[in-house]
């Protein structure tokens, strides 16, 4: 990674060691970044008041947004439960370009299916698969689909009606592209 702030922020998003209100803050700032450079910005503006002045001038090029997308993968299969960044990292990875949706979107099913999570923090990765699931072709959706019925099923099982909503869209829409 050539820019020093992005560096910085990947490290305390992955460091357990660094402060929970650091980790927490440096989430956003990898996300809005991503976004920035993925998809047809809304606005520069927008942007302009959300990052940090020193993120304002970043170009990251498609490496860079792979190594990002990487390392906020291989954080969220490594975090703790319960430990108050998973919802973000799931927030984050939503923020993701098509070329690397497929890993995204791995990483957030297995994420929910392996991990003991709150109603939210399932909230927040099934609107990551809504929006990831849109930039993978269905021949990678259909081998996810054993996975995302064993979410299915446990969400059901959980009881909770507006996750069982989400999941129910979710799979209303995908049967919609034949799967």
């Amino acid at each position: 990674m050539k820019h020093g702030p992005v560096r910085l922020l990947l490290d305390i998003a992955c460091s357990a060691s660094a402060d929970p209100k650091q980790r927490q803050d440096a989430i956003p700032d990898l996300a809005l970044l991503l976004e920035k450079h993925s998809h047809l910005p809304d606005s520069e503006k927008n942007y302009r008041e959300l990052l940090r002045p020193d993120l304002l001038d970043v170009y990251l090029d498609q490496a860079d947004k792979t190594e990002i997308v990487a390392v906020l993968c291989r954080q969220l299969e490594k975090e703790p439960s319960k430990n108050g960044i998973i919802g973000q990292l799931l927030w984050a990875l939503k923020k993701t370009d098509r070329a690397q949706s497929l890993h995204a979107l791995q990483s957030v099913v297995r994420c929910l299916l392996h991990n003991q999570l709150d109603d939210g923090e399932i909230w927040q990765g099934l609107l990551s698969i809504e929006v990831l699931s849109y930039s993978v072709e269905n021949t990678h959706l259909s081998q996810l689909m054993p996975d995302l019925e064993d979410l299915q099923a446990r969400i059901v099982a959980s009881g909770d009606t507006e996750n069982r909503k989400a999941i129910e869209n979710i799979f209303t829409r995908l049967s919609g592209r034949g799967l």
